[in-house]
């Protein structure tokens, strides 16, 4: 839809990206994407491993869903813990944030704003599934 437009339309094209399954189709023309939670991390031409410049995730689209499939409450449940895992490592900082989706990039230091988004978006994803497991 319209808000997702918007979310990739942030991404510039020479970015590399690990994005969830559903979003991979609009990120495909680029050099580098892979799929998360799985993978951010990769072998360049050089055999060095480098990690995504961004890493794009929609904890409520997931949570839409996680509730009828159980592949979608695993998604959620791995992005929330990868995400929150690689921003309190200071690996990747919040570049945008809001109910429709999560940016993170690599280096990069949060501002509040974001950061409070990022924390509120966990919040609910680990909420949703705190009550799939009621």
């Amino acid at each position: 839809g319209i808000a997702t437009r918007k979310i990739l339309s942030l991404i510039p094209q020479e970015a590399s990206v690990a994005s969830e399954t559903h979003l991979i189709p609009q990120l495909a023309k680029r050099r580098i994407l892979m799929r998360f939670p799985e993978n951010y991390k990769y072998i360049d031409s050089d055999r060095n491993v480098q990690k995504v410049n961004l890493i794009v995730s929609q904890p409520r689209f997931n949570s839409d869903y996680s509730v009828a499939f159980h592949h979608h409450a695993l998604w959620l449940e791995n992005s929330l813990s990868k995400m929150q895992e690689l921003v309190d490592k200071n690996d990747y900082g919040v570049l945008f944030c809001d109910s429709k989706g999560i940016i993170l990039k690599e280096g990069y230091t949060s501002l509040d704003k974001e950061i409070n988004c990022f924390k509120q978006e966990i919040k609910i994803g680990l909420n949703t599934l705190e009550g799939i497991r009621k």
